[in-house]
């Protein structure tokens, strides 16, 4: 029976030490189940308000109350605090509380029984939920991270190998979890096959998370084992890292074929380097704290590699937003970049000292999510508006003055004011609101080609993605002497879709030919827009392009099209397949 005391005292060691955040989250839980599966009986009224009330207050306050436990358990742990009876030294946790009370009441009551008010666009209160809005996540992303920074602090180890011993034992926690809840699963569904259906699905699932998994995460972070087994070291120290170093190693020859070829780099290799880069932080991290002598000096290098690949990074994140402006996505980008270059300078200098990371990310973190959300001029609804603005006053300008505009300049300039009304925020809604002043909403939207709702809303374009693919047996190569691989790789808002380039997939610069591609494209936007079977896409693909001296047959194609884009405007085109020719 160890493994049942274990368990027991694990769950008495949480329970003692996080009290209050437990039993505020399994009210929560509660609630959450009496949503999911009563939420319409119960209907509107009074007593849903009070319930929507009590929902979100105590889902806002467990962090709060988190953060607080986990800095008392530290301090006293490390000999700075007895009791709560100390006034002078619990202060702060009462004031942290009735702050996060506080927020947690306004939050609450504003969604549950203002509702209608706060949904109405330009006035005061919806303007102050707006920010609020940003505020609460701020808050509450500082008490996460700062009750996790507490419980590293407490166990009072190196951040290498408080990592690890974290991350292993969430990874239990998380199975228990699992095997609990589908064990619970089964028996409602045999209940319910046997006698009736109790319909409470969304009950079962909030009480074992309640019960559990809070519960389970919290003692994974606050008390990991001391101990890992060989297994865990071997493949969190060497089978993990292995396959991060062969990942470097690809990119690295990458690297060495854009510096021979003198090519921009495709804009896929930002998503594949910033997923070394969040793969390899947690990865070497952990190995570096279950790994000793060579394996361990030469883990400490890893990060060091990672420098040259920042630069790819700023060179495909620089083109994206010389064409087309910074998009939410593409912001994150350059906080990403901008984390990276920090992490890379301060592991030099812990590297220098040969020490350990210490828990340095936790709190730059926090300075980088209030960064994107808070912080004037420069979080991502200011940063989206500066950004965009300035094609769309260059169009509505150009356009009052008499001039005409390109197609793809109206193109983008419709794409910047979509940009800008989704995701701009109250920056957003101040520039539009100015820009409306100059010139009517309806002038406006008819410069730039703005379709718009029948109670005059503008609608957002909407966005496809293409992907077709067919697979061939065979090829009939009966009167041609020649063969290759080709791909085009056209990574632009507007294509010449009449001429697109295609190279060999041998050397990747050698162009063969240029192929019309309109009307394939074409069809396979009219199927995906009509929301038709894959099957039919990819059937298109099988009747082979005929060119002058040859065959092209479409392996692959895939490509990204706007609802208010013009008929031959798509986005990055990628096609691949074969070419038979004399």
């Amino acid at each position: 029976m160890k493994w049942y005391e274990k368990i027991k005292e694990g769950a008495k060691g949480v329970l003692k030490e996080h009290p209050l955040s437990i039993s505020v989250f399994f009210i929560y839980c509660v609630l959450a189940g009496i949503k999911g599966d009563f939420g319409s009986k119960i209907g509107k009224g009074t007593p849903a308000n009070v319930l929507e009330f009590i929902y979100l207050f105590t889902l806002i306050l467990t962090p709060v109350l988190a953060l607080c436990e986990s800095n008392y358990a530290y301090k006293k742990k490390a000999g700075k605090i007895e009791s709560l009876k100390e006034i002078r030294k619990s202060l702060v946790y009462f004031i942290v509380t009735a702050v996060g009370v506080v927020i947690a009441v306004i939050r609450a009551y504003i969604h549950s029984f203002m509702f209608p008010d706060f949904k109405k666009t330009g006035t005061a209160l919806y303007s102050f939920d707006k920010y609020f809005d940003r505020i609460i996540f701020v808050y509450l992303a500082i008490c996460v991270f700062a009750a996790i920074y507490f419980m590293y602090k407490k166990h009072m180890d190196s951040f290498e190998k408080y990592s690890l011993r974290a991350f292993l034992s969430l990874m239990k926690a998380g199975l228990v979890y699992g095997i609990i809840l589908l064990g619970t699963f089964c028996i409602l569904w045999v209940f319910n096959l046997l006698f009736f259906d109790l319909g409470i699905e969304s009950m079962i699932l909030w009480l074992v998370t309640g019960i559990v998994g809070f519960p389970a995460s919290l003692l994974s972070l606050s008390m990991p084992g001391e101990k890992t087994t060989r297994f865990s070291e071997i493949v969190m120290g060497y089978v993990f890292p292995g396959i991060l170093t062969a990942a470097f190693v690809i990119v690295y020859a990458y690297i060495i074929k854009i510096l021979i070829t003198w090519t921009f780099p495709s804009n896929q290799v930002f998503t594949i380097v910033t997923a070394l880069f969040v793969s390899g932080l947690a990865f070497w991290t952990m190995a570096l704290g279950c790994t000793e002598g060579k394996a361990n000096s030469a883990l400490k290098v890893m990060p060091l590699l990672f420098i040259p690949f920042i630069v790819i990074q700023i060179m495909c994140l620089a083109m994206r937003i010389d064409q087309y402006g910074i998009t939410g996505t593409r912001y994150l980008g350059i906080l990403l970049i901008v984390f990276e270059v920090i992490y890379e300078a301060y592991y030099i200098y812990r590297f220098t000292r040969k020490e350990g990371l210490g828990g340095i990310l936790m709190p730059l973190l926090l300075l980088f999510v209030a960064v994107y959300f808070i912080i004037p001029g420069i979080n991502v609804y200011a940063v989206i508006t500066s950004s965009q603005k300035a094609v769309v006053d260059a169009v509505v300008n150009s356009k009052l003055a008499g001039d005409e505009e390109s197609s793809a300049q109206l193109a983008k300039a419709r794409s910047a004011y979509h940009e800008i009304m989704e995701s701009g925020g109250l920056e957003g809604e101040r520039y539009l609101k100015k820009l409306y002043a100059g010139s009517s909403k309806d002038e406006v939207e008819k410069i730039l080609g703005t379709r718009t709702s029948a109670s005059g809303d503008a609608v957002i374009s909407k966005s496809y993605y293409v992907y077709a693919e067919c697979v061939r047996g065979e090829l009939d190569i009966d009167g041609y002497s020649r063969f290759c691989s080709l791909i085009s790789d056209v990574y632009e808002e507007e294509n010449e879709l009449s001429a697109v380039p295609f190279t060999s997939r041998v050397d990747g610069t050698t162009q063969v030919l240029e192929l019309d591609l309109r009307d394939v494209v074409h069809k396979l936007k009219e199927l995906e827009i009509a929301d038709v079977d894959p099957s039919e896409e990819n059937a298109l693909l099988e009747t082979p392009i005929k060119t002058d001296n040859g065959v092209f047959y479409i392996e692959y194609m895939n490509f990204e099209f706007d609802a208010d884009y013009a008929e031959d405007e798509i986005n990055d085109l990628v096609v691949e397949g074969y070419y038979i020719y004399d």
